[in-house]
């Protein structure tokens, strides 16, 4: 072949990876943009309408009722529920939805032993998040999980269509609570719902990204590797449309209040800040001391749970 034959065909070899690189990186960014979508209307879509629901006994224990709900949503999606009223209250009483740790779910309405006239309920995170890690693959780990995360605002607004109508709750006074993973629900479906008179973030914070990446530090070394990992896993995760950051502007006027460890170590100041900075007005960032609520985490919650209780009283 001559030389210019083989200019030629080198050529058109460049052209063709020229065109390969464009056509990836209009692919990728393209991606990218798909998953930072605002997703309100998929959560929306899940919410759907309250078509029906099955309860079990109501249980006495101590000066309470417990009693265990399965919501049906028009939309498929199905939400469990723990509800703990006081017995021999018949005035509607204010009413408390708590999104607690994963594992909790919705038996944090037990970790409540409040001598007030106060409803609690708490829910369990959709049944795809839960077994994450058990007993699905990889990928079906996360086309699951990306599912059960936009779920779970859509069943916070389930559970609250069917509490309002309940002749023990005061519609009017409704506290969302989050706390740790539960926060960035609370935040989104207290923006989502305006039925929510107040929203609390407890343990949680803005920037989903940095909060993975400060997660990966014992496991990646590599700042700029881990950086990249956490990048991707929060896009995979719909972390970037849900971040809490974009959501809790919409909360104002109503009242957001933010309850955070002074040495947590899974939640750098920086995302503390995030959130509390993207907030309107009326806000509150109150300091707990401590770490992060994985550390003796019950008799935590119990005291955290108590400061909510404390401010509805006023």
């Amino acid at each position: 072949m001559s030389g210019k034959g083989v200019v030629s065909k080198r050529r058109r070899v460049a052209r063709i990876c020229l065109r390969a690189v464009v056509l990836g990186t209009v692919a990728f960014v393209a991606w990218i943009f798909w998953l930072s979508l605002d997703r309100s209307p998929r959560i929306l879509e899940r919410h759907g309408t309250l078509e029906g629901f099955s309860s079990g006994p109501e249980l006495a224990v101590g000066d309470h009722l417990d009693q265990d709900l399965l919501l049906l949503s028009s939309s498929g999606l199905e939400v469990e529920l723990l509800v703990r009223r006081p017995a021999g209250v018949t005035d509607p009483a204010p009413l408390v939805l708590l999104l607690g740790g994963l594992n909790t779910g919705k038996a944090a309405a037990r970790l409540v032993e409040a001598n007030r006239p106060v409803v609690v309920a708490a829910l369990s995170y959709p049944t795809e998040l839960r077994k994450i890690g058990t007993d699905l693959g990889l990928f079906a780990d996360v086309a699951e999980a990306r599912r059960a995360i936009l779920d779970t605002p859509a069943a916070v607004m389930l559970a609250l269509d069917h509490l309002v109508e309940q002749p023990f709750v005061d519609a009017s006074r409704i506290e969302l609570v989050g706390v740790s993973l539960g926060a960035p629900f609370a935040v989104v479906a207290g923006a989502m719902d305006p039925r929510v008179r107040r929203v609390w973030s407890i343990h949680g914070g803005g920037d989903p990204t940095a909060m993975i990446a400060k997660g990966l530090e014992p496991h990646v070394s590599f700042g700029p590797a881990r950086w990249a990992v956490a990048n991707l896993a929060a896009r995979l995760a719909h972390a970037s449309s849900i971040a809490p950051e974009r959501w809790v502007g919409r909360i104002a006027p109503r009242p957001f209040v933010m309850v955070n460890a002074e040495h947590d170590e899974r939640i750098p100041r920086a995302c503390v800040d995030a959130l509390y900075e993207a907030a309107g007005e009326p806000r509150e960032l109150i300091w707990d001391p401590g770490a992060h609520i994985d550390v003796d985490r019950e008799a935590r919650l119990r005291g955290l749970t108590e400061l909510v209780l404390s401010r509805i009283e006023r």
